[in-house]
């Protein structure tokens, strides 16, 4: 099911301390994402799939704004 996706939010100013084009592709991935879940079917199973690898790479991305 696609409405049981975790979610994690990252604020605008943890965007800004990240350097440019990652936080812009951060913002365009978010949306993608927001848009998929939307959707039922075999592209829900997807995100499903998606989503862990999401997660860590949220992670990976606070610990570069924690050590910036």
């Amino acid at each position: 099911m696609a409405s049981n996706i975790a979610t994690q939010q990252i604020s605008d100013a943890d965007l800004d301390s990240v350097s440019g084009g990652l936080g812009d592709s951060l913002t365009n991935v978010a949306a993608d994402v927001t848009g998929l879940a939307s959707l039922n079917g075999p592209v829900a199973k997807v995100v499903n799939n998606v989503a862990p690898s999401i997660d860590v790479n949220a992670s990976g991305v606070s610990g570069l704004i924690g050590n910036a």
